[in-house]
């Protein structure tokens, strides 16, 4: 089953989604805008062994005061700081 959740109310991230078969999480960042005005489409990428809890606690941390109620900083937290738990992969565009 795909879990989904798109257009995140976040400075960081966009959109994310768990296969919760396979366990991958795919994570799309917000696009950039550079000073010259030029648009950067935001990077995706593929994140393996996520549970679906944290996938949850991610969606969910706009009502969690431990994570400052932010996405970005509950995925850093969850993710970004256990890169050897949860090795990830760019997926090309």
């Amino acid at each position: 089953m795909i879990l989904k959740k798109e257009n995140l109310d976040s400075s960081q991230l966009k959109d994310i989604q768990l296969n919760t078969e396979t366990h991958i999480m795919t994570v799309k960042f917000q696009d950039r805008v550079l000073k010259s005005g030029i648009r950067r489409p935001g990077a995706v990428y593929n994140y393996e062994n996520v549970p679906e809890e944290i996938y949850n606690t991610i969606i969910n941390a706009k009502e969690n005061p431990l994570y400052e109620y932010s996405h970005g900083k509950c995925f850093h937290q969850l993710i970004k700081l256990h890169e050897d738990l949860y090795p990830y992969t760019p997926v090309n565009q």
